[in-house]
């Protein structure tokens, strides 16, 4: 009788002890699940302003505002922290192709990583301007840009008829991720912070694997592409023509990892954009 009641009462220990582990796991599990939702998760809010003094804007082509706001839009503007590269080429459905990029270190060098990603993982959006004449759309001098990544940030602006141009606020400006990197794959000596050397980036234009064995930075043809981004130059910079009537506008917003000064995964909270157009004649 007495060894029954300590079989019964062991099972009973065992079966307890099973449980226990049994929640352990799950609780290890969620919080695991949790913390690598947290880092795919990282992102910004970009609080955008759009206005001229030049030109009607809509998103809708019926209300037509100088000034158009996040409030006017139907979807979020959140920007990923995850380092994308583009030549911010228009391939032959139309489509820009963008490769989300990492690294991995093989005997003292370190190679790249890249991946063909969607066009709805990109920060993008549309809409409209309203001319009265042919002329040419500028970003003038009052456009700005802030944060902690302002210096490998791009915006690209693109029209229905795909003439396109990027903008990169900040070429001149390195941090001291920059300065290694300029010294050691772009042979340049540069300082940090403002004044800096402008160094164009190397756009890459295709899927990179572990067989690759692709150098970072490096000068495969194959792979990467010089890229060219403009600057806003004393009162503004051309972005392309526009016709007479309605033009569709498509902004793109990423973090380029082929910029010398890219931090991968770096956090940020909040970034404001204003995004100024204004006009010029045609010659």
């Amino acid at each position: 009788m007495m060894w029954g009641v300590f079989m019964d009462s062991a099972f009973k220990r065992v079966i307890k002890s099973l449980f226990m582990i049994f929640i352990c796991g799950i609780l290890f599990f969620l919080t695991v699940f949790t913390w690598f939702q947290k880092e795919d998760d990282i992102s910004s809010n970009v609080d955008l302003i759009l206005s001229s003094d030049s030109l009607s804007l809509s998103v809708d082509q019926k209300s037509w505002n100088n000034t158009l706001t996040n409030s006017d839009f139907s979807h979020s503007f959140i920007l990923s922290s995850r380092g994308v590269s583009t030549t911010f080429t228009v391939n032959e459905k139309g489509e820009i192709p963008f490769y989300q990029t990492s690294q991995y270190s093989l005997r003292e060098s370190d190679y790249l990583l890249a991946k063909k990603i969607k066009n709805n993982q990109i920060l993008s959006f549309d809409f409209y301007v309203k001319s009265s004449k042919e002329q040419i759309l500028t970003l003038t001098s009052l456009s700005s840009l802030h944060a902690s990544v302002e210096n490998y940030i791009r915006v690209g602006v693109v029209s229905d008829s795909f003439d396109k141009v990027i903008w990169e606020p900040y070429k001149d400006i390195h941090n001291e991720t920059g300065v290694k990197r300029s010294l050691l794959y772009y042979d340049v000596i540069t300082n940090r912070g403002l004044g800096g050397v402008k160094i164009d980036t190397r756009g890459i234009k295709k899927s990179v694997t572990k067989e690759d064995k692709i150098l970072l930075y490096s000068k495969n043809e194959d792979v990467f592409e010089s890229v060219s981004t403009s600057e806003i130059i004393d009162s503004s910079m051309n972005c392309f023509p526009i016709k007479k009537g309605i033009t569709k506008i498509t902004v793109y917003l990423w973090l380029e990892s082929q910029d010398v000064d890219y931090v991968e995964d770096s956090y940020f909270e909040q970034i404001p954009l204003l995004l100024q157009f204004g006009t010029l004649e045609l010659n």
